[in-house]
Order: C-alpha cells, then structure tokens, then sequence
C-alpha cells in the first residue's frame, strides 16, 4: 500500500530488474524502484514498511535517496502483508535565471554591451538551473549464456528433488555464488525419469536458464550365483517398489571373463517379479564376474539403476 500527495503523478514497484511486479518470494531481498516525481515537482523524502499486523511491526529498509539507477530501497520481505509508506516534499518553483534581461527605459533600444573576456568571448556564470549529468542504469548479464553443470542422476527416492548440492554455474570462468547472483528453483518431480530445475538470475544477473538431470530407479542385490556345465544360474533381490505409480521394467544381467568387464555381454530380463535367470552356452571351467541392475522405461527412454555388487563363478 502506498500513499501518494494529489498531482505528483502515479506510482509503480519494480523488481530488480526493472519488470512491474506485485509480490515477491518470501525470505528473499527484494530490491524495488520507484518513479521518479521530480518532473511532476515532488522529490522522495524517506520510506518505511511494516506488517500488516495489529501490532505494525517494523521492516527494516535501506533506502536509497539518490538517482543512479539503484533501487530505491530493498529488503527481506516477510511471510506476509506489508505496507509501504513514501515520504514526499513539494519542491520550490524554480528561479528565475540570470540570463534574463531587464526591461529598459522607455526609447532606449540598445543594450549594454558586455565586457569581453581575455579570449574575446563573455564569460557566463553557471546557474543553478544547469541539469546534472545523468548516470546511466546499470545494464544487466544474462544468466542464459552461463555454463552450468549438475550431478547427472540421483537415485529415486520417493521425494521432489529440491536440494541440488552439486549445481555449479559459471559466467566466463567466474563461479556465481547462489543467493546472490542467482536462486535455483528446484524440480517438483518424484518420478523416474527426466527433471528440470531452472536458474533464476539475481543481482548483476537477469533472465533464466534450464538444466536437467536423471532420476534413476533404486538398484537390487545380487545374492547368489550357482555354477552348472557350461552355465551359471543368477539369483538377486526381487525390486517391487513403486517409483512413483509404476514398477521397474525389469532387470539387467552383465558377466564378463574379465573382473573389470572390459569384454561383456548383457541379458534383459523382463518383469519385477523375477529374481533369478540361468546363463547359458559359457565356456566350460572358466571363471565368470556377474552384475545386474535394474531398468525402468519412461516415455519412451529407458533409465537404469546402479550396478548391484560383483560376484564370481567357476562353470563346470
């Protein structure tokens, strides 16, 4: 709420980036501006907010008398109402200048001819009319054109992803410090699948910017491996948590002559309910490393789990 004197015009918040606005995040700086009155004769004078409560407790402000383009005053706006009043005085009708003549006596027509100065020219004294130099706003960077890099996936955990602790953002090599020069909003999905969060510039920054990461199903354990001729038979725990209305799409089987499976062949295994399959046509009397992982498929991609834990076995 804010009260304005009759004839100094309207008035109109702006955030920190010059846009009209009617409220603001709660527990966030907001810088705000005003319109300038000095055109319309009034000149600010002094600010102050409180809540809108019944006992009108004080906001602390800093205000802002000057006009650099700063905002004109910011503060940390409550988990409520607030009201705003701005101070104005009615400035003084300007003076006349010194450049303006006196009319002479009735039949003298010519002028008193000024005294030149050292260079030839009349020398004119300032006036307290002289408009002051006008500083320019201060021109806002696009966070748009930032590199930013997040954590590739998180496992599903049944919770919206509103903690992103590995989001970096840099403009031109400098890391941006959130909080200051932007505020992340996080991701609502719970699901696995594709997420979004989207950073919001602050401060020197303006605009937005999108980065997505993977939500990926909770992996299973491998339990046992039973060797047989020239096969092994793969048991593991059975995954038959919802993430978040659907199941996992089955599971995944990787077993290599290799412990670091650098050579590998892999087996899908359709269907939550399963928990054991027999790999067949193995080499006799070789050692074999097996893993499995969940997978899930969501709006046509596919999304897999962690690796399970390793085990070995000798075929007969």
């Amino acid at each position: 709420v804010v009260s304005v004197p009759e004839g100094a015009g309207g008035i109109q918040l702006k955030g920190a980036y010059g846009d009209p606005i009617d409220s603001f995040d709660v527990n966030e700086y907001a810088y705000v501006y005003f319109d300038t009155f000095k055109n319309e004769g009034y000149e600010r004078t002094g600010v102050k907010a409180y809540k809108n409560n019944e006992t009108k407790d004080p906001i602390e402000v800093e205000f802002n008398m000057s006009d650099d383009g700063s905002p004109d005053f910011n503060t940390i706006m409550p988990d409520c109402d607030i009201t705003i009043e701005v101070t104005f005085k009615e400035l003084p009708p300007a003076e006349p200048g010194d450049d303006e003549t006196t009319p002479g006596e009735p039949g003298e027509d010519e002028t008193t001819p000024a005294e030149p100065g050292e260079d030839g020219i009349t020398p004119t004294e300032p006036t307290d009319d002289t408009p002051a130099p006008v500083t320019p706003a201060k021109k806002l960077i696009s966070i748009s054109k930032a590199k930013a890099s997040i954590k590739a996936s998180y496992t599903y955990t049944g919770e919206s992803k509103k903690k992103t602790p590995a989001l970096t953002v840099k403009m031109n090599g400098k890391k941006l410090k959130e909080g200051t020069d932007y505020r992340v909003i996080p991701s609502t999905r719970k699901a696995v699948g594709l997420a979004t969060v989207t950073i919001k510039g602050k401060g020197n920054y303006t605009g937005t910017k999108k980065v997505t990461f993977k939500i990926i199903p909770k992996k299973t354990t491998l339990s046992s491996l039973k060797p047989a001729k020239k096969a092994i038979t793969v048991k593991w725990k059975k995954m038959p948590t919802k993430m978040t209305k659907k199941r996992i799409t089955g599971y995944q089987i990787q077993y290599s002559l290799k412990k670091d499976f650098s050579s590998k062949k892999s087996i899908k295994v359709k269907g939550y309910k399963n928990t054991s399959y027999k790999i067949k046509n193995l080499k006799s009397k070789k050692r074999y490393y097996v893993r499995v992982r969940t997978y899930m498929k969501v709006d046509g991609k596919t999304y897999y789990s962690k690796w399970s834990n390793v085990k070995n076995s000798k075929t007969k």
